[in-house]
């Protein structure tokens, strides 16, 4: 789901407020962890949660079940724009994003990020997927608070066909992965999260955005035959 820019505002000052102790005073051992997960390109009515019967979500089924949801909420229609919403809690147009190509996806500089914000706090902070912000000096993720990064370029949008090798930049070098793309930015989330236990005292902020909602795409073969199963079960046709 994607917050409005004033909704994420007020979630982003509660956890800034919880993260750098704020007024709260509170101390360093108690500063939390964040890990912000943007799924983007789907309706919620595509989540088990809210009764999709072809679709299995356990895991975001649980964190709906146990977690806080927001069910008025608002989105630019582009994920660009939303995105930006979501990175900065501004409206995406003070931010210069309306659109998905060419300029209008670049996000304006000197405005600050959720990765500046945690950054300044003393956070370390990694950005795993898309990032669909800009590509190029000063408006890359690693121009914009964030310290490990592990992306691709919007020129290099994986297709169906790349889906299980990819070239993803990692910390401005290109470097070949195997595996699906969901696959390889948790399994370099967990390796971020390890890294991170060798500095105690350190939290961390991790903003993973998946993009294999975004058309049709390949996966593990198994996944593959055990969906054609269901979709024929339920008399529906393959995208």
């Amino acid at each position: 789901m994607k917050l409005n820019s004033l909704t994420f505002s007020v979630l982003l000052s509660a956890v800034l407020l919880a993260a750098t102790g704020g007024a709260l005073g509170a101390r360093e051992s108690r500063r939390p962890n964040v890990i912000v997960i943007n799924i983007d390109n789907h309706e919620k009515s595509a989540l088990g949660y809210y009764g999709n019967k072809l679709s299995e979500t356990p895991n975001i089924d649980r964190l709906a079940e146990t977690g806080v949801r927001f069910e008025s909420y608002h989105f630019a229609s582009r994920c660009t724009a939303s995105r930006a919403a979501l990175m900065t809690g501004q409206y995406h147009l003070r931010t210069g994003c309306y659109g998905t190509m060419d300029a209008s996806h670049l996000m304006k500089t000197g405005i600050p990020t959720m990765g500046d914000h945690f950054k300044k706090a003393g956070y370390r902070t990694g950005l795993f997927g898309k990032w669909h912000l800009g590509d190029t000096y000063l408006y890359r993720p690693e121009d914009r608070g964030f310290d490990e990064v592990v992306t691709y370029n919007l020129s290099a949008f994986p297709g169906k066909k790349t889906a299980m090798s990819h070239r993803f930049r990692h910390n401005r070098e290109w470097k070949t992965y195997k595996g699906f793309r969901s696959t390889i930015w948790f399994r370099e989330l967990r390796r971020f999260i390890r890294e991170g236990a060798q500095e105690p005292g350190k939290p961390f902020l991790a903003y993973v955005a998946t993009s294999s909602t975004q058309a049709p795409q390949a996966g593990p073969p198994e996944l593959v035959k055990k969906y054609k199963t269901k979709l024929a079960a339920m008399n529906l046709a393959p995208l």
